[in-house]
């Protein structure tokens, strides 16, 4: 059983996350970020954003040790990173499904040529968080490997493969580019990307704190030497 609610909260999580990438994309247009709708502006604005708070609370509070030790007293802890993959799909999924747009224009660029080039960068975006999961085990991180190692799961080790190299936190990097990179910037779209981003720094102060209690002086070695969100260009040129 154990075992198989793992899987299904791999596969869950996953769907999730792919169903938020058509979302900003824009297709199908029936879940679109952007898609037509007869909404009045202020209902919609507080629709989103209590949205954005129940994602923020979800991710924040059952990452926090507190929660684990209580969690543990319910469900076996090979569970708990798939409970926490579950639930982060649930708050994902809700987001995407119950999103009231607000499609007034901010910015369109209408340049084929910029288009383009925005469209790169928002699909780079997404290749550099999926690379980041890739290079640290996907299977850790979606709670895979911890239901199927039967008592028997180490941690992973302390590592900076890849992108770690250039930021401690790529995959917040990858998504930010992901956000932001829009030819047409409407008021819906806006509020979900300044939304997340400003979740993203201020989850890091606490996401910070858990890894130096988990690694100590390694990884406060790594924060001096390597920076949080956005690469240094001198740091980008020592990759090889």
């Amino acid at each position: 059983m154990t075992l198989l609610i793992g899987i299904v909260s791999y596969i869950t999580g996953v769907s999730s996350i792919a169903l938020f990438a058509l979302f900003l994309f824009g297709v199908p247009e029936t879940i679109s970020i952007d898609r037509p709708t007869t909404n009045s502006l202020i209902p919609s604005l507080l629709v989103n954003l209590g949205l954005i708070v129940i994602f923020g609370l979800q991710h924040s509070l059952m990452a926090r040790a507190c929660f684990k030790e209580k969690l543990r007293h319910f469900i076996p802890e090979s569970l708990e990173r798939s409970t926490y993959v579950f639930a982060s799909a649930l708050a994902l999924t809700l987001l995407v499904l119950c999103w009231q747009p607000i499609p007034i224009e901010i910015w369109v660029i209408r340049s084929d040529v910029a288009q383009s080039l925005i469209f790169a960068l928002h699909l780079a975006g997404w290749a550099f968080a999926l690379w980041s999961i890739s290079v640290q085990s996907h299977l850790d991180l979606f709670g895979l490997k911890q239901v199927t190692a039967r008592g028997d799961y180490q941690p992973l080790p302390f590592s900076t493969p890849g992108p770690y190299r250039w930021v401690r936190h790529p995959l917040y990097l990858g998504l930010i580019l992901a956000f932001w990179s829009t030819p047409s910037m409407t008021v819906g779209h806006l509020v979900l990307s300044l939304g997340l981003t400003s979740y993203i720094f201020v989850a890091l102060i606490f996401e910070e704190r858990d890894l130096v209690t988990a690694y100590g002086k390694k990884y406060q070695d790594y924060q001096m030497s390597t920076p949080k969100v956005f690469p240094r260009l001198k740091k980008l040129s020592q990759f090889s």
